[in-house]
């Protein structure tokens, strides 16, 4: 979306200005000003995050969003859809309209594959390695920054990065009281509210802050509804060089299920394109509570401080609590499968619960003195995770206690240890040397059976070592160039261990991700371009191999790479008018692929060779461009028109490079208008209007497939998914429909 042209820090001095050009969106110069006792704050807080984060002698691609870029662009969606014109980025969405159930995707890689940190205290689930955004909602209205380090980027905690690390950094000190609310309301019968307060700095040094939201939304897909509610509560004690923060941020979604997606044939019929299949197990009518209900706490515990002006250190207790399930109504049961002795089947409800633990500390110190910056930091986290399934209803004469039993359960412990130290050394004026080492521990088990009667007792350990190496030359000039060589490594998700037989486990993923990229600046434009270059070593795909129940597994495929150039611009054209953009072109292949296909005649699978393909969901061309047109511009008043537009390639949706699984190449186009203005003692009253896909594209950005070969039976008729290829070979495949136009508009105002 923006970038910073130039990194704005805090000094000592009295006062300071800083000038920076953001390149998406809203590229106008913009001055800040700050006082020595907010300087002092703000640097207290900047110790938090500079561990795990990229600065201007970091020799990687990443780009920083800053708070008044994200308070701009933020109705309420998902963080996907607030990064989603940043370079290589594909968001998602489930319910069709950005909230509810949302996705990224970065280079092509997954969400699994895309380490998240809040504070630098790790988000990423640790078993499925997902990041669920629906679990945090409003999270960006308590966001200050968000950096994406596309690649495998810096050390940070938690899981292994490939695709992409994001570092969300949420609202730090503030020096006044004040009371904000933000409001949208739009299309599917959208509404958000959020009242947000702070009581300044006091005397005493301590001051909180706080925000309560709500969002509902019915969704674009059928009963694709969203009830989201979240809080988020801040103190803070500072005293001269030492800062103490307690923050504590809780969520809760109750979201109507729409995982399925519509068969190819519905894309093009306005009535059936909306279809969800979810809940019509249930004869007559969908059953109206196929939900998922899930609530989330996280706490964080602060420590800053300052030795001296060349040594400071900080360290972050932090525990998340989740709790949750997704109801399901099931017909023609076999009752055996959760009752002991009973052989008749029945129509029933069921919830698949989850309940975890999550707590641990991460730490940095960081010593600057003359040519040097040395960072050494570390985790310590630990994961603690329940899986079970309850019954809470029968059509059938089954008789449950007050409180149901368990038709299944598995217990999970993962702990996850790291260290890291990373160096960055002036070797003159110009050019800066990087050194990055990293040493990672992973332990996880789980015991138990899950609601198929597997038993799936599972152990895994891996030690990495992740190393980085690179250098940055910056004539000062305008002009600036940066090279690095960097290894990943990451261990298989839950899923990937409980699904393999045990005499073939899956092993862990590597990979090494060189990084060479030029920028130069001018007066009134920027151009940047990335090259990159990253070579997986038994990466994890889908192949189409199934495990002793019939479900597909995911197999390490020995060799792989993706490699492409990213390229961003912007140019003010005159005082009311910027254009700006970014395109990224790319190449995603697995070498020498086998596809295992399902025969349903025989029972057995038919590997088939396809030799060199494309990586599934890896578009080779992702672009974004947008004109700012400044209407009106003064002290008290702002009127911006900004058009923006994007574009996807095509995509595979599995790795055969079958063209009869395809998802199409697409465009939209949004369009965006924003007035801010000041009325007494009201301040930043900012209303904005934003259209969503204006010229009514349709269109899908994901999608699933299962390919099979059916010599006897035609599943076309009893199955709208079903489609044939060739012969007698069919796929079932599903496509996850996106909004035509549609809108929301925001009312934002503080005192």
């Amino acid at each position: 979306m923006f970038k910073l042209l130039r990194k704005m820090q805090a000094t000592r001095f009295a006062q300071k200005s800083f000038t920076c050009l953001f390149s998406f969106f809203l590229s106008h110069s913009i001055v800040f000003s700050q006082n020595t006792d907010s300087l002092k704050q703000v640097g207290l807080q900047e110790v938090t995050i500079t561990a795990t984060m990229a600065g201007d002698k970091t020799p990687m691609s990443f780009i920083n969003i800053k708070k008044e870029q994200i308070r701009k662009n933020d109705f309420g969606q998902d963080i996907p859809f607030l990064i989603k014109n940043t370079p290589s980025v594909v968001e998602t969405s489930d319910a069709g309209a950005g909230i509810g159930y949302t996705g990224l995707r970065v280079r092509g890689s997954d969400a699994t594959r895309i380490n998240i940190t809040i504070d630098g205290v790790p988000i990423n689930d640790a078993e499925s390695q997902l990041v669920y955004w629906v679990n945090m909602p409003d999270l960006s209205a308590s966001t200050s920054m968000i950096q994406i380090q596309r690649g495998v980027g810096t050390s940070t905690n938690g899981s292994g990065a490939f695709g992409a690390t994001i570092n969300l950094i949420t609202n730090g000190l503030q020096n006044e009281k004040f009371v904000n609310y933000s409001g949208t309301v739009g299309s599917f019968g959208t509404v958000k509210n959020t009242i947000a307060f702070g009581t300044g700095l006091m005397r005493n040094g301590l001051s909180v802050d706080g925000r309560l939201s709500r969002i509902t939304s019915d969704g674009y897909v059928d009963r694709a509804s969203s009830t989201l509610g979240s809080a988020y509560l801040s103190a803070n004690y500072v005293k001269k060089n030492t800062s103490l923060r307690f923050k504590i941020f809780t969520g809760n979604e109750r979201t109507y299920q729409s995982w399925y997606g519509i068969p190819e044939s519905y894309m093009t019929d306005a009535k059936l394109r909306t279809y969800n299949p979810a809940g019509t197990e249930k004869a007559d009518s969908p059953y109206p509570n196929q939900v998922d209900d899930y609530s989330q706490t996280h706490a964080h515990l602060t420590l800053n401080h300052s030795f001296s002006k060349f040594w400071r250190i900080n360290a972050s207790l932090h525990y998340t609590k989740g709790k949750g399930f997704y109801e399901e109504y099931k017909a023609a049961q076999k009752l055996k499968n959760y009752f002991a002795g009973r052989t008749d089947t029945t129509d029933l409800v069921r919830r698949l619960w989850l309940d975890n633990d999550f707590y641990g500390v991460v730490w940095s110190a960081i010593f600057e003195k003359n040519k040097w910056q040395s960072t050494t930091g570390g985790g310590w986290n630990v994961y603690k995770g329940d899986h079970f399934g309850q019954v809470i209803w029968s059509e059938k004469d089954v008789t449950f206690a007050k409180t149901p039993s368990n038709f299944y359960l598995s217990q999970s412990n993962k702990s996850d240890f790291n260290i890291f130290e990373k160096i960055n050394y002036n070797l003159n004026h110009k050019t800066s040397l990087f050194l990055d080492l990293q040493y990672r521990h992973v332990a996880y088990n789980t015991e138990g059976g899950d609601r198929k009667k597997r038993n799936i007792n599972r152990t895994f350990e891996a030690h990495f070592f992740n190393p980085k190496l690179g250098f940055v030359v910056d004539n000062q000039r305008g002009m600036k160039f940066y090279a690095s060589i960097a290894q990943a490594n990451r261990e298989p998700n839950r899923n990937d261990l409980t699904d393999a037989e045990l005499t073939n486990l899956p092993q862990s993923e590597s990979m090494i991700d060189g990084e060479l990229g030029l920028k130069k600046r001018w007066k009134n434009a920027e151009l940047s371009a990335n090259l990159y270059y990253m070579h997986y070593k038994n990466q994890l795909v889908v192949t189409g191999s199934i495990n002793d129940v019939g479900e597909q597994i995911r197999v390490n495929v020995p060799k792989s790479y993706r490699r492409g150039i990213e390229i961003e611009g912007a140019y003010v054209v005159a005082k009311w008018l910027e254009i700006n953009g970014n395109a990224s072109f790319s190449e995603n292949k697995i070498l020498n692929f086998t596809e295992y296909r399902d025969d349903w005649d025989t029972g057995a699978q038919q590997p088939i060779e396809h030799g060199k393909t494309d990586i599934a969901f890896s578009p080779n061309v992702v672009a974004n461009s947008a004109a700012v047109f400044s209407i009106l511009k003064n002290e008290k008043n702002e009127l911006t028109v900004t058009p923006s537009v994007k574009l996807v390639g095509q995509q595979f949706i599995d790795n055969t490079s079958n063209s009869n699984t395809v998802l199409p190449a697409y465009s939209y186009t949004n369009f965006q208008i924003l007035y801010k203005t000041e009325f007494r003692k009201v301040k930043n009253i900012t209303v904005k209007l934003l259209i969503n896909n204006i010229f009514d594209q349709k269109f899908a950005n994901n999608a699933w497939t299962y390919r099979f070969n059916s010599p006897s039976y035609d599943p076309r008729p009893d199955d709208p998914y079903a489609r044939l290829e060739t012969g007698s070979v069919y796929n079932l495949t599903g496509y996850f429909p996106q909004a035509g136009r549609h809108w929301l508009a925001g009312l934002s105002f503080n005192f």
